[in-house]
């Protein structure tokens, strides 16, 4: 199984198993006697990929399928799907700070609102880049872009995620992976 994204949250580690659509949560407590505990499976062909926790939550880009997955794991060996959203295109990783979930897409960056985790929207687009991968950093999106003779990494202010700000654009970098 190819693994594509791993979060630790307390003494569980996630890892997302893209071939066979499942994840896997080990229990690493004891790291001299570290065991998978549970796997959940997901639907054929959803393709796991990122991985982020947050409090009791853990959100999931699925490649395959183009959807954002959010789970609760209150209880770590049973995780539930509280609900999905599809975005379209095939999401790599992403980045979540307070309410807000950034998944790059393709040419775009899509802003989702995760406040209510049973009802995630997507409340703006970022575009005009070959986005590789996000980071997010006390109000800032530092957006790789990904362009062969140019790499470039581009920042947004989003300290009001409906309203993404381009404030500078870092250029001449040799495949900036951030």
């Amino acid at each position: 199984n190819a693994s594509f994204g791993a979060i630790v949250k307390g003494k569980y580690l996630y890892v997302t198993n893209f071939a066979s659509n499942s994840i896997s949560i080990a229990d690493i407590s004891n790291a001299s006697s570290s065991t998978v505990v549970a796997t959940s499976t997901l639907p054929a062909s959803s393709g796991p990929y990122g991985i982020f926790a947050m409090g009791n939550l853990v959100y999931i880009t699925e490649n395959t399928s183009g959807k954002l997955r959010i789970l609760d794991v209150s209880d770590p060996l049973k995780p539930q799907t509280t609900a999905t959203i599809t975005l379209g295109g095939a999401p790599s990783n992403l980045a979540i700070s307070g309410n807000y979930a950034y998944i790059p897409i393709g040419t775009t960056v899509k802003i989702v609102d995760i406040s209510d985790p049973y009802n995630p929207f997507v409340v703006n687009t970022i575009s005009g880049f070959t986005t590789a991968i996000v980071r997010y950093s006390q109000g800032f999106l530092y957006i790789s872009d990904y362009v062969v003779s140019t790499g470039q990494v581009k920042i947004y202010d989003v300290s009001n995620s409906a309203s993404p700000t381009l404030k500078s654009t870092i250029s001449n970098l040799d495949g900036p992976y951030i």
